[in-house]
């Protein structure tokens, strides 16, 4: 069994896409823009920044509607 105290080693896809992405453009083999080329690393950041947005409004329209129920309750 796997100690659940060890550090993961290895990257996942979207890092091995990244790395690639970086080599092949500083290779001069592809020639996209360097926001696609750095894509794999900051979509996930920003898919993990919408979903906390959506959270958060959706906490303060219940939160809302919650408190307009007690005031006319």
């Amino acid at each position: 069994m796997r100690d659940k105290t060890t550090a993961r080693i290895g990257l996942n896809f979207a890092e091995v896409l990244g790395v690639v992405f970086i080599a092949l453009r500083l290779c001069g083999v592809i020639g996209w823009p360097w926001v696609w080329v750095l894509a794999p690393i900051w979509m996930p950041i920003g898919l993990y920044g919408l979903v906390f947005l959506i959270v958060v409004i959706w906490a303060k329209l219940k939160d809302r509607k919650e408190r307009q129920v007690k005031w006319n309750g």
